[in-house]
């Protein structure tokens, strides 16, 4: 049963629950969202709505797991809130309020399910019975998936890995070491690591206030700095008035406010324990050359000179050798990567969740751990798809059959993560990445870059330069060139093809590219040829896999007879796409054919033909001119001027 309502925010919630239950019986609630919009209309990448429900006395109401739906900006959620819902022990009717509250715990709609009825026996409703026979076989170990998706891992138990790098921290905090900078690419598990750096790290020396940066990439310092006040003095409940004055000061009142009015205020809050800020998203706010950039990176290194009960520990997304300003500012700082768990960790994230419920044979372990290459994202994201399959059957020894039928669920969960960390490549690591998926499944992957060839493609800088960042970033492995996470090679294979990302290297140069397009046009309108030719050439030296270009030259030297460079450029182009550009380079093959034939060149003539034959083998007018040329081939001196006449006249007419 489901009721869709427009929300506030333009999301729809997706509700499914009992119009007619048993007296005393269980079912199942589910709540799910999908955003109505095109555009996603907010700063985050993903929006979590909580979901609080009012049965009045028709139910007690059970939240399966956190009552929560997370939306993410690609499109639908990491999946619905669940609810068990025990009907009353009398009959009754009535209606459940649900309230959907975002992050800030603010209402923005209230929806009503009216018309709902608890007696003593239901109606004869497919609808009904299938949902009533469905939550009545779950038992209580099932009532909750233990895997997180989606949201950073608070709670130490549900935490597994890192435990090497989380002492490095400690020791390091300990050693008296400033500032340290963490590093890991997006879904590694940043934000989990830094809530449980306090776990390793003794409370009587140092306290520890989180503030998240992700929001203020296009606000000001003072907003920034603002922010990170406003979340110390929450920390430790103090007047947040007192630091209103930083949204209007100058710089040097700025660092006049923290050092003499904000700093001394929590330092008496401390006693003797120093202050650890833990800054993710630090990246957001220091990543480019602006102004603002450097503003907040030396206002930051000043504080940390000269306020000695302060640390920082900051995360950032980018390869550090991107952000050239940090690393010059804090060159002494040490630098830890958050990386991949090892096999041990990723075997206890896959097992320890579920431990209570669930068996996994050794190779589904196995087969886990090569579909996520130890990444803790994917493996919560695997798992969870395989533990929802084994509730559903009622199961509870995981085989690898199990793990195979999970991988499409997987991928289909994992959408809204993938296709965020893609959208932080560039073109040319677009294309290059999709190529090595392809490469790999071809089992040529000792030089990916040759698939990049036989769809026509130059070699360009960016493309062969792309590869070793895509190394650097932690996506490929360098000894092969491969994909490092299997399932991230599954959906580069289902989702971005490299045929069709490859036509995104036209917006390369696009603006310049047009400009000298506009001026060959207009030249080859003026018959001055020549000029157009040499600019078009020009528009193609800035970018040779611009294939619109590469198709209007090619249209032009056919015009004027220069076959061999318009054969050329029409391979390439029928690389590509060898169904939407098959007729215009057999045209030209034909062209050319024709044309050597009026020059008594026969046997190039006839190659021509047969390059046609290979492509199209049942081409008729290929057939016939290579059984003319073979019927007129002169055999000797004397019959071959009679026969090149006739010859001519049968080609000329």
């Amino acid at each position: 049963m489901s009721n869709t309502q427009e929300l506030a925010l333009s999301i729809q919630p997706i509700i499914s629950y009992p119009r007619q239950a048993q007296v005393g019986k269980t079912y199942l609630m589910t709540i799910d969202l999908q955003s109505s919009e095109d555009e996603w209309p907010y700063e985050e990448e993903e929006y979590p709505i909580y979901c609080m429900l009012d049965t009045s006395q028709l139910f007690s109401c059970q939240p399966l797991g956190e009552s929560a739906v997370v939306l993410h900006r690609f499109g639908g959620s990491y999946g619905a809130a669940e609810f068990l819902l025990t009907a009353a022990q009398e009959e009754m009717e009535g209606e459940i309020t649900v309230t959907l509250v975002n992050g800030w715990g603010v209402p923005i709609r209230v929806l009503s399910l009216g018309e709902i009825s608890v007696t003593q026996r239901v109606s004869n409703n497919q609808e009904t019975i299938e949902t009533y026979q469905r939550v009545t076989s779950i038992s209580k170990e099932w009532r909750r998936n233990p895997y997180i998706v989606g949201r950073p891992v608070k709670m130490p138990d549900e935490f597994f890995g890192q435990t090497i790098l989380l002492r490095t921290i400690g020791d390091t905090l300990q050693q008296n070491v400033r500032l340290i900078l963490l590093q890991g690419q997006r879904r590694i598990g940043k934000s989990s690591v830094l809530i449980n750096i306090p776990l390793f790290v003794s409370p009587d020396e140092f306290i520890f206030v989180s503030c998240d940066l992700q929001e203020y990439g296009s606000s000001s310092l003072n907003q920034i700095l603002y922010a990170m006040a406003r979340e110390i003095f929450q920390h430790f409940e103090l007047d947040t008035n007192i630091i209103e004055p930083l949204l209007n000061a100058n710089l040097e009142n700025i660092f006049r406010i923290f050092n003499w009015i904000i700093l001394p205020q929590v330092y008496e809050k401390l006693d003797t324990i120093k202050l650890v800020l833990l800054l993710d998203n630090f990246d957001v706010v220091s990543q480019n050359d602006t102004e603002n950039s450097v503003r907040f990176l030396g206002f930051l290194e000043n504080l940390l000179r000269q306020q000695e009960r302060l640390f920082v520990i900051a995360v950032v997304e980018r390869y550090l050798n991107a952000m050239p300003n940090l690393i010059q500012l804090f060159r002494g700082a040490p630098f830890y990567e958050i990386g991949l768990l090892d096999n041990k960790d990723a075997q206890e994230l896959i097992t320890k969740p579920a431990a209570q419920i669930l068996e996994y044979q050794e190779k589904a372990i196995a087969e886990i751990i090569k579909l996520s290459a130890g990444h803790p994202y994917y493996i919560q994201i695997i798992c969870y798809a395989i533990f929802n399959q084994a509730r559903n059957e009622n199961c509870f020894t995981i085989v690898l059959d199990y793990v195979n039928d999970a991988v499409n669920q997987g991928i289909e969960l994992a959408e809204g993560g993938l296709a965020s960390i893609w959208d932080m490549l560039s073109i040319s690591e677009k294309v290059v990445i999709s190529a090595v998926a392809e490469a790999q499944e071809s089992n040529t992957i000792e030089n990916p870059l040759k698939v990049l060839e036989a769809y026509g493609l130059v070699l360009t800088d960016y493309l062969q330069g792309a590869i070793q960042l895509l190394i650097d970033k932690g996506f490929l492995d360098s000894y092969p060139v491969k994909i490092k996470v299997e399932l991230v090679r599954l959906w580069l294979l289902q989702h971005h093809r490299l045929r069709y990302e490859i036509r995104n290297l036209e917006i390369l140069q696009q603006e310049n590219v047009n400009q000298l397009l506009f001026v060959a046009r207009n030249c080859w309108a003026e018959n001055t040829q020549q000029d157009a030719l040499d600019i078009y050439e020009q528009a193609l030296k800035l970018n040779p896999n611009h294939f619109g270009t590469v198709v209007e030259l090619a249209e032009k030297y056919l015009q004027v007879k220069n076959f061999d460079r318009a054969l050329e450029l029409y391979e390439r182009v029928y690389k590509l796409d060898r169904i939407s550009y098959q007729e215009e380079f057999i045209e030209a093959l034909n062209q050319y054919g024709h044309w050597l034939i009026t020059q008594t060149e026969y046997i190039a003539a006839k190659q021509q033909y047969e390059k046609i034959l290979q492509i199209q083998t049942e081409n008729s007018l290929a057939q016939q001119r290579i059984a003319e040329i073979t019927a007129y081939q002169p055999n000797n001196q004397g019959w071959f001027g009679r026969a090149l006449a006739a010859f001519r006249r049968i080609f000329e007419n």
